[in-house]
């Protein structure tokens, strides 16, 4: 398994940095990278393989930061 690395956009919206296995479902963390910015956000993967409770949880966190 790979070592999981947030985003180096800090797109906490995207799906794609908690997934064990980078897939080709058409979008995924090469286009970002290779842009050189934020290209999309995943916000729902049919292919995630990964920690779905620790990408909820970075999710409840941004959302307690957006209210204060």
């Amino acid at each position: 398994m790979d070592d999981l690395k947030p985003c180096p956009f800090d797109n906490r919206n995207c799906m794609c940095q908690f997934c064990e296995k980078q897939c080709n479902n058409g979008l995924n963390c090469f286009d970002c990278k290779h842009s050189g910015k934020v290209e999309h956000s995943i916000y729902l993967c049919t292919g995630f393989v990964g920690n779905l409770d620790a990408y909820l949880e970075n999710q409840y966190r941004r959302a307690d930061n957006d209210t204060n």
